[in-house]
């Protein structure tokens, strides 16, 4: 079937493991007590962006979590389509 999309279910799953793994990386992290014994003024402030910022970065893994499943799924469901397609071409 040349032109038409060809998917490799091997390569759909190591790809969404791939990408699963490196989601893993993305994982918030918390102040050290340190942090919190300042006396500068702009202390609060800057542990309000920390979290905020950390609260981003764990967003952003469990995006990328999400999209390692629906890779994982879209490479199964391209190889169900495929034996279908095979199985109604024998039977014509």
């Amino acid at each position: 079937m040349s032109g038409g999309i060809q998917i490799s279910k091997p390569i759909t799953d190591e790809e969404s493991q791939n990408i699963d793994d490196a989601a893993k990386h993305f994982e918030g992290k918390t102040l050290s007590s340190k942090d919190t014994q300042s006396t500068i003024t702009a202390n609060a402030a800057g542990q309000e962006a920390f979290a905020q910022s950390q609260n981003v970065v764990t967003q952003f893994g469990t995006a990328l979590q999400e999209d390692a499943g629906h890779i994982h799924d879209l490479g199964a469901r391209f190889e169900e389509f495929d034996q279908m397609m095979a199985e109604l071409n024998k039977n014509q």
